[in-house]
């Protein structure tokens, strides 16, 4: 039995406690507490000189007593009136998490109280603006209720001066979880990670139910296929314990803590689409960072690189002041390819799978292949031989920490069009295998025609394979090349370099017996000189 105790804390009607609840009928076995519910009676909150009663800080809570009630349920989260049958909404993938135990702890004080910083296995915190926060605190009723002055003269100043104590003092709060209320929910996703053993036994067990279900003599015609599923389940454990420790890391990794405040992230609940990303994310450390990927990273990632130094010679140019950015950078090897050239090179990413994954290999595996995962045990279809579903692979195929002296790289999170909106900025702009991620391309055209320098060069590697095509409740704009081509022009590109059949795979596994291959569109077009 695994127990998980996750605390949402943060500004006062910041969301808390509708999350809380939205995450309490999304996942099996999850209960809440809440920090409210330990305020002593108004008798015992001391009032200052003003006349305003003392509700936000620590002496107005029955802390001690919180903390029992925690570790009460800690000891016994079974039996502690913990949801265990399939909860509303309950997602597909998180149905067969008997095993897990949920506890969300929710408050507006949670992190400056040390005995409580004991017991949290990961710690989000919840900011608003404070016009926002003081227009909801307006529509609420209190008991009591609130004073004239009340929100301007105690709210708000403790507000502000514990988050700014946690900052100082809390070295152990990563920045990415000092986040407002829509990134925390896709923070939450993490989860995944820590519930991709549960998720994947389970698919384990259910082959192993069905085999045992056949004829003994059938049964016995496969003398290996149980040892088989034995050696899966040994490389699922060891696939959670890359992907712990990836989780580990990825609480320092964010350094802009006010970053997506203004965003359009979406909350929604971790889906099957949120393990198959998962999954799929795997499979992007053989894409970028092992020998295995290599054929596939010179089919899309070299024809790039051509064109930037075809572009970008070193005889006419320096290479330190050509900044490029690399969208949809993934888990980064492409961004990480230019600037081992000399350029600066930024690369930029939206999913939190993939950041925290590139996190890892960038900034904390520099010893050759010194790491090993299992990519294909998913795939129990098209298997030539069952040796092929567990064979491993090793990453990083070099050291990604052996860029040259004085080289500029980075990589940012968020949304590409909500962070890059300054004018006449970069010298490139590659994307590959990214363009058809947009709910609306043009958007991005009309973002990459804005941003980029006069004489400019935008390099598109890629199909169109629009990834909201199917989803029902997201706008998706399906457009042919041939309509995004006459978009580009009339918005005044010039077509330099044009193929249409640039052969490429995307993650594929060489040894199964189905593979897709994608006839990509190679072009380069540039942003005139201003006359």
């Amino acid at each position: 039995m695994k127990v998980l105790v996750i605390g949402l804390g943060g500004v006062t009607n910041g969301g808390k406690t509708t999350l809380s609840e939205k995450l309490k009928k999304m996942f099996p076995n999850c209960d809440v507490i809440s920090q409210d519910d330990f305020f002593k009676p108004e008798s015992e909150v001391e009032t200052d000189e003003r006349g305003f009663k003392l509700y936000d800080v620590l002496d107005a809570l029955y802390m001690d007593e919180m903390v029992k009630s925690i570790r009460n349920w800690m000891k016994s989260p079974a039996s502690s009136g913990v949801v265990t049958e399939g909860p509303q909404n309950t997602c597909d993938n998180l149905k067969n998490t008997d095993d897990v135990y949920i506890l969300i702890v929710e408050g507006f004080l949670l992190y400056n109280y040390e005995p409580l910083n004991e017991l949290w296995n990961r710690r989000y915190f919840l900011t608003l603006p404070y016009e926002e926060c003081k227009r909801r605190r307006s529509t609420r009723v209190y008991q009591p209720a609130d004073t004239l002055g009340y929100f301007d003269g105690h709210v708000w100043p403790m507000y502000l001066k514990y988050k700014n104590e946690l900052e100082e003092n809390a070295s152990n709060i990563g920045m990415s979880e000092l986040l407002n209320l829509c990134i925390v929910s896709e923070c939450l996703k993490t989860l995944n990670f820590l519930l991709f053993r549960t998720n994947m036994h389970e698919r384990v067990n259910r082959t192993e139910r069905q085999f045992k279900s056949l004829p003994a003599n059938q049964q016995s015609l496969l003398p290996q296929f149980l040892p088989h599923l034995a050696k899966i389940r040994k490389c699922i454990d060891h696939n959670q314990e890359i992907l712990q420790t990836i989780v580990n890391d990825c609480v320092n990794m964010f350094e802009n803590k006010e970053y997506g405040e203004h965003g359009r992230w979406k909350i929604t609940p971790a889906s099957t689409f949120d393990m198959d990303k998962l999954k799929s994310t795997l499979k992007q450390f053989v894409r970028d960072w092992s020998e295995e990927g290599k054929p596939e990273r010179d089919s899309c990632y070299q024809p790039i690189i051509s064109e930037i130094v075809k572009n970008f010679p070193k005889e006419r140019w320096d290479f330190s002041k050509v900044n490029i950015l690399v969208p949809g950078a993934g888990l980064g090897r492409l961004a990480w390819e230019i600037a081992m050239l000399g350029y600066a090179c930024q690369g930029n990413e939206w999913s939190l799978f993939m950041l925290f994954s590139s996190n890892f290999v960038l900034n904390r595996c520099s010893e050759i292949n010194s790491c090993k995962l299992y990519p294909w045990i998913h795939q129990f279809s098209n298997n030539r031989r069952s040796a092929d579903q567990i064979r491993p692979i090793y990453f990083p195929d070099v050291d990604p920490h052996s860029l040259p002296s004085g080289s500029n790289f980075s990589m940012t999170a968020g949304d590409f069009q909500e962070i890059y909106s300054e004018s006449n900025t970069w010298d490139c702009i590659a994307t590959c295998f990214f363009i058809d991620t947009a709910h609306n391309v043009i958007d991005y055209i009309d973002t990459i025609w804005k941003i980029l320098k006069p004489g400019g060069i935008w390099i598109n590697v890629g199909p169109l394979l629009y990834h909201f095509e199917n989803l029902g409740n997201e706008l998706s704009i399906e457009l042919s090349y041939e309509d995004i081509k006459n978009v580009i022009l009339q918005y005044g590109f010039h077509i330099e370099v044009e193929k249409e059949s640039v052969l490429s795979t995307y993650t594929v596994n060489e040894l199964s017996m189905m593979k897709y291959y994608y006839e990509c569109v190679l072009f380069v077009v540039r942003k005139p000189e201003q006359k």
